[in-house]
């Protein structure tokens, strides 16, 4: 029935919260955002770096420091 299927990636954030293990799938371009923060460079520097500005990634940081998954450094 499904002789031709071919996987796909995708990316997903596993984090605590509130004592629970939450996960939330992913666009690439988000994901590398939270791999290239490292707490030492400047967030506008590393989404520069990356291509985008604060006003295409603010919903996602604010989501992502809300949820805990982010964190001032």
């Amino acid at each position: 029935m499904h002789k031709h299927l071919t996987a796909v990636g995708s990316h997903a954030v596993i984090y605590p919260n509130n004592n629970f293990v939450c996960t939330e799938s992913l666009d690439a371009s988000f994901y590398s955002i939270l791999e290239n923060l490292d707490g030492k460079s400047e967030t506008k520097m590393v989404l520069s770096r990356l291509g985008f500005t604060i006003a295409d990634t603010l919903d996602f940081l604010v989501f992502a420091q809300q949820e805990g998954i982010i964190a001032p450094a």
